[in-house]
């Protein structure tokens, strides 16, 4: 009897001790679950950082872009102006060159200014 009572107590232990490791294996089980979740959280707030970092970037360079877009505009009006104020200028000194060609134009008959000038070419010819 003792005998069978020592191996029952043994057997009572050995299952103890199981039960111990099958708790401390739920446990570890359960903290490897926590673990996983933290882990795909935190590849997802990565993810969702990179996103918003490549979006930043994208930003920025169509700041760039956009600076250098208004800078060649700028400098396509500033052209642009030079241009207008130098046909004004040459108009302007020339007004009093356009005026005296035009009364001395008004003078001559337009039919004959034409006949002259296709003569000419017919002589060329």
């Amino acid at each position: 009897k003792e005998k069978k009572l020592a191996d029952l107590q043994r057997q009572q232990e050995e299952e103890k001790e199981r039960m111990k490791r099958i708790e401390a294996l739920e446990d570890l089980r359960s903290k490897r679950d926590a673990l996983k979740q933290k882990r795909d959280a935190l590849k997802e707030r990565v993810a969702e950082a990179k996103k918003s970092n490549e979006d930043i970037r994208k930003d920025i360079q169509n700041k760039k872009d956009s600076d250098e877009d208004v800078r060649a505009t700028r400098e396509k009006l500033n052209d642009v102006m030079a241009k207008l104020k130098e046909v004004a200028l040459n108009f302007d000194l020339d007004h009093q060159l356009i005026l005296t060609t035009t009364d001395k134009c008004k003078s001559i008959p337009v039919h004959k200014v034409f006949l002259s000038a296709r003569m000419e070419v017919k002589r060329v010819i």
